[in-house]
């Protein structure tokens, strides 16, 4: 169990270090068993929550406005799958360009 919530742990880590959306992209392909785990979601819930207890800074409140962004896509690929959820994405982030 332990070992599992470690692969998990270090392949969220990973997935939110990616550079570009291709990138990202591939990165849930490729580690989606692991990525839309309901243990991943648990972690990176707990994430947000500790990034919005020092968001006394405006860039820690957009750090978790992202983590957000990602809890949601991630819940929204394992409801449906990654291209519909991937679309979503793309959605939000260019209504929020706006």
């Amino acid at each position: 169990m332990l070992e599992a919530n470690t692969e998990i742990a270090n392949a969220l880590r990973a997935f939110l270090k990616t550079e570009s959306r291709l990138e990202a992209r591939a990165f849930l392909e490729r580690e989606k068993v692991l990525l839309l785990a309901e243990e991943a979601d648990q972690l990176l819930c707990m994430l947000i929550r500790q990034v919005r207890q020092n968001a006394n800074l405006e860039a820690q409140n957009d750090r978790a406005k992202l983590l957000t962004i990602y809890l949601l896509l991630l819940r929204k690929a394992r409801e449906s799958d990654i291209s519909t959820a991937w679309s979503w994405l793309e959605q939000e982030l260019s209504s929020q360009a706006v």
